[in-house]
């Protein structure tokens, strides 16, 4: 019966430890890829609708409107997307090219976070590339490489090609984002894609993260809804956020059916117990105990069971947890996870949820055999005593 209940709770432990430790890393998985996108991709962006650019009128436009309400948000640059192809020597690669003030990197799309190198930027013509994309086109920093206008290629058939200073690398773990982007001067791009008093759009960055929703539709309906659109980085990474919501429903559910084994498992155990203990417990009741009282001793038991698998599978994965916040030794291949090793967030909501409902069930499914004690006929029990 000990060998039984032994593992009983080692059962519960393993069921509840490993729902903790699930719902801390998928928390701390979400958090980490959400603040990585929206520092890389900036919070908002304020766009004309069929990609249409905005001049110096819808500048002023906009920047009267932010004036003058309080949407709370922290900055915001006008900027250029295009795309390009950069070449060195025989290699060649496609890229998407953004163009803002140098403030605006770091303040819209914190370059400096995921900057590998801190040189200065001194260059007329520069280029920052992703770590993925200077690879794959065979160069280094302080190099040399040729980016072509596409567009103008193929609408006026011209070779339009100016060279750029790499001053810069960044790498932010997503495999797509390294391979794909670059960054250069605003004026640089205003003269390299002749848009001159032309933007794409206008990047945005709010106070508050957490209130990009509201702040997004509060600005949609201060703006122009024939002309102008408002997207969040939520907006342009849907797909992946859905996934994010629910990829860990699954292996939630099989752990808490390896915690509801767990507590069949203290039950059976219980009932073993109950078995065994029949004719103690028709003595007792022959000595005056009341059956309420058999009921609570069984409960009691039960509870101290539950009670022990829960709060050590709580203390295990607060130990692991902490331990991997601080020494990080589950790595993870970048490629695929979108950071090199497995994040946590340690958060009270799991701990006490998971803890509490393995308690209550230990507890509920102790009375079956409690009750069955309860009913124990004295006479047929010491009959043989």
């Amino acid at each position: 019966i000990s060998f039984s209940t032994f593992y009983s709770v080692f059962g519960l432990f393993i069921g509840v430890s490993s729902l903790i430790i699930i719902s801390c890393v998928s928390e701390g998985f979400n958090d980490t890829v959400n603040i990585n996108l929206s520092s890389i991709d900036g919070h908002l962006r304020i766009n004309k609708y069929f990609k249409q650019n905005i001049d110096n009128y819808d500048i002023k436009y906009i920047d009267s409107l932010l004036l003058l309400n309080d949407f709370a948000i922290k900055s915001y640059y006008p900027y250029i997307e295009k795309h390009a192809v950069i070449r060195n020597k025989s290699v060649s690669q496609g890229v998407i090219v953004y163009a803002i003030s140098e403030d605006g990197l770091n303040d819209i799309f914190h370059l400096k976070k995921f900057t590998k190198e801190t040189s200065k930027i001194e260059d007329e013509k520069y280029i920052i590339l992703g770590e993925k994309l200077l690879n794959n086109v065979k160069a280094r920093t302080n190099s040399n490489i040729i980016m072509f206008n596409p567009e103008k290629m193929l609408a006026e058939n011209v070779l339009s090609a100016t060279k750029f200073n790499i001053v810069n690398i960044f790498k932010t773990s997503f495999p797509e984002y390294d391979k794909m982007l670059a960054f250069i001067s605003i004026d640089d791009a205003k003269k390299f894609f002749k848009m001159e008093n032309m933007f794409t759009g206008i990047a945005i960055n709010v106070k508050d993260l957490n209130q990009i929703d509201n702040i997004k539709l509060n600005l949609q309906n201060h703006l122009n809804k024939e002309q102008y659109i408002v997207t969040s980085w939520k907006d342009r990474h849907y797909n992946l956020l859905q996934w994010l919501n629910v990829y860990d429903i699954p292996i939630k559910i099989v752990m808490f059916f390896i915690m509801i084994v767990g507590v069949l498992n203290i039950a059976a155990s219980l009932w073993m117990i109950v078995i065994e203990k029949t004719q103690e417990h028709a003595i007792l009741m022959s000595l005056g105990l009341k059956r309420k009282n058999i009921i609570n001793i069984i409960l009691i038991q039960g509870a101290f069971i539950g009670l022990s698998g829960s709060v050590s599978a709580a203390l295990f994965s607060f130990l692991f947890l902490k331990l991997q916040i601080l020494f990080r030794f589950i790595t993870l291949p970048s490629d695929i996870y979108f950071m090199n090793y497995l994040p946590a967030s340690i958060s009270f909501l799991p701990f006490f949820l998971y803890t509490t409902i393995a308690f209550i069930l230990t507890v509920i499914f102790s009375y079956i055999p409690a009750k069955y004690a309860s009913k124990n006929n004295i006479i047929n029990s010491l009959s043989y005593e």
